[in-house]
């Protein structure tokens, strides 16, 4: 699967986004195999706003 849009903290995309990211790691499972590898995928596909929440 392709990567996702960057998430920039839009309420009404986080509904397409959600289900986005979820997919990619399901299917990308053997190579995104960890959950911490997993958190840095996700969070690497947050726009630096969002990421400054995440991590403050």
């Amino acid at each position: 699967l392709p990567d996702p849009e960057k998430f920039t903290g839009s309420t009404y995309k986080f509904d397409t986004w959600l289900p986005l990211i979820k997919a990619k790691l399901r299917v990308d499972s053997p190579v995104i195999e960890n959950e911490i590898a997993q958190f840095y995928y996700i969070y690497l596909n947050l726009d630096s706003s969002v990421q400054s929440i995440v991590l403050p």
